[in-house]
Formats: structure tokens, C-alpha cells, sequence
């Protein structure tokens, strides 16, 4: 089973490039897989949308992956299972040789789990590779244990000032259907905090599998074409590239998803225009610019990001 796994920190494009991967042939696009427990499988009932537009209990091809991927537990049983083996607090455990009592037992039956739900979404999407946005690195270093699993570390990579500006934003997840629901929003101090970690362990994550590619956000939307190609003969080599879902400098977005979480843009559909969010470097405060770009700068120069803007802001 091929999985496309898409690590780093969220808002810097995620969801455009798991839609455009979604849409070639044989490419299944599942959003942020880790979040399939909050979405409604582990309380029996869903307030929350599936990029298809109906709710997590309504949704058809949900309903058949989780019910062949528990295995016989409840998904109550799974979502537990998640929390004590594949949070971020965990990575001393899944990557050192020295586990608590019990904490391998645990991960092998909730890879197990992971390993069944990418299968079923596989199938029920008719699909050899399946893309899992969710960037977080407790997962991503789980997988590791998965049975029968081949991960790709797609790496994902922003400018750090854009992603601080996007998480400054405080903006409204659609995906709840009965209550109104806002983002997390972050300072400068803990975007460049979480940017760095983030991208270290993703890099790291990469090695542990063996499989890595790296890409820049700015890259996929300067040459969507050349990014998609790249990803897919690095997946399946050998293979013939699949036609690509763009026309011009547009994404072409007509195949039903069935994302969980993530950018609203999982909701549009048709033939949308490709462009860079670079509003960040006007309206990003000169504070925090500096903040980000002082606290950032090693990793700057290593993923080709300039240390000082010609254009300073506000």
C-alpha cells in the first residue's frame, strides 16, 4: 500500500496539494486522516462536513472504510488507542528503543488499525496511492509500525512569515454543521517555534522511512505541473505519469473528495486559479517579520528563503 504522507506545518498549502494529487487517476486524497476520530466515528454521531459536503455519518464511503478498518473494536476503542501512541508527546517512544510497558502492544494494533483504514480507502476510491495530509508528526512517525505500509515523506515547505500571517488570522472551520468553530491562532514567537520543530522532525521522519521528498509551497504554485510530475515519478517510478488536473494555470477540481479537515478551499469544486497567498508581506507587522525571520534563519537559507525582505511591512 502506497501512502503519500504530507508533513510540515499546517497553512502552507496542504490542501490545494492534496486536492490536485486527489485528482489524478488512481490517487485518493483523505485530508488529515489522524483527525477521523474527532470527526464523528468515536462519539457514534458527526457534526462535522467531509470535502464531499454531507456529514461524517452520511457520507457513504466513510462509513465503509471505518467499519473494515476497526477490526472488531469500537471506534471509541481506536480513537484511545490514538491518543496514547500517536501524539507528538510520544516520538521519544517511536523512535528511541525504550518503550513503557504495554506501549508497543498498543502501536501494533493501532498501526494495525491505520494500516486497514488506508486499505479501505484505497479501495472504496479505486486507488493505488493514497494522500494523508495531516503534517502531524505523532502519526507520521507511527507509521513506522504500520503493517504492509510504504510511506512517502512529502514535505511540505512555506516561507515561515507567511505561514505566522495565516496563523495570526483567526477564521472559521466550516466543517461544523451545528456551532460555530474557529482556528487556533498563534503569535510569531510560536509559529516560528512550531515552524522549525516541525520541519526538523518531518526531515528526520523522512530518513527513518526512506522515502522523502521535499517541496516548497512557492514552488507547487509557480509550477503546479512540475511539482505533481515530480511527486509521482518519485511514488511510483517507473510508472506512467497520470494526466495532470490543470489547465493552464488553473486546477481543475471535478472528482468527488472526501477530505477530513483542513483549508476550506476542500469545498470548491471546478476549475480554479492556482496563485501564491503572498498578501503576508505587506500586511505582515514589521515585528513580527523580524521575530520569525531571527528565530528562523538557519532553516531559511537551508530551504533557499531569503533572511532579510526587500519589503518590510508595516
Amino acid at each position: 500500500m502506497n501512502v503519500v504522507y504530507v508533513a510540515g506545518l499546517g497553512r502552507s498549502g496542504s490542501t490545494l496539494l492534496s486536492r490536485l494529487l486527489g485528482q489524478m487517476p488512481g490517487w485518493v486524497a483523505v485530508g488529515e486522516l489522524h483527525n477521523i476520530w474527532r470527526s464523528g466515528a468515536s462519539r457514534g454521531r458527526s457534526d462535522e462536513l467531509c470535502g464531499c459536503g454531507r456529514t461524517f455519518a452520511e457520507c457513504a464511503f466513510w462509513r465503509r472504510v471505518v467499519a473494515s478498518g476497526l477490526g472488531g473494536r469500537s471506534a471509541a476503542e481506536a480513537s484511545a488507542l490514538a491518543s496514547r501512541v500517536a501524539r507528538l508527546r510520544h516520538l521519544p517512544w517511536l523512535a528511541g528503543p525504550w518503550r513503557p510497558s504495554g506501549f508497543s502492544r498498543r502501536l501494533a494494533s493501532y498501526a494495525a488499525v491505520m494500516s486497514e483504514l488506508y486499505r479501505g480507502a484505497a479501495a472504496e476510491g479505486n486507488g493505488r496511492v493514497v494522500v494523508d495530509s495531516s503534517k502531524d508528526l505523532g502519526p507520521l512517525w507511527m507509521l513506522t509500525r504500520a503493517p504492509e505500509v510504504r510511506v512517502t515523506v512529502l514535505h511540505l515547505v512555506r516561507d515561515p512569515r507567511g505561514v505566522a500571517f495565516s496563523w495570526s488570522k483567526r477564521l472559521r472551520r466550516r466543517e461544523f454543521v451545528d456551532r460555530e468553530v474557529l482556528m487556533p491562532s498563534w503569535g510569531a514567537l510560536e509559529t516560528a517555534w512550531r515552524w522549525t520543530y516541525s520541519n526538523l522532525l518531518a526531515e528526520a521522519a523522512g530518513r527513518r522511512h526512506g522515502r522523502y521528498l521535499r517541496l516548497r509551497y512557492e514552488d507547487l504554485v509557480r509550477d503546479p505541473g512540475g511539482a505533481l510530475a515530480a511527486i509521482a515519478h518519485a511514488v511510483e517510478p517507473g510508472e506512467e505519469q497520470p494526466p495532470l488536473p490543470l489547465v493552464g494555470d488553473q486546477a481543475v477540481l471535478t472528482r468527488e473528495n472526501h477530505t477530513l479537515a483542513g483549508n476550506p478551499m476542500r469545498f470548491e469544486s471546478g476549475r480554479l486559479p492556482i496563485r501564491a497567498d503572498e498578501s503576508w508581506r505587506r500586511d505582515l507587522p514589521r515585528k513580527a517579520r523580524w521575530t520569525v525571520s531571527a528565530l528562523t534563519w538557519p532553516l531559511l537559507r537551508r530551504y533557499g528563503y531569503p533572511v532579510r525582505l526587500v519589503a518590510e511591512g508595516r
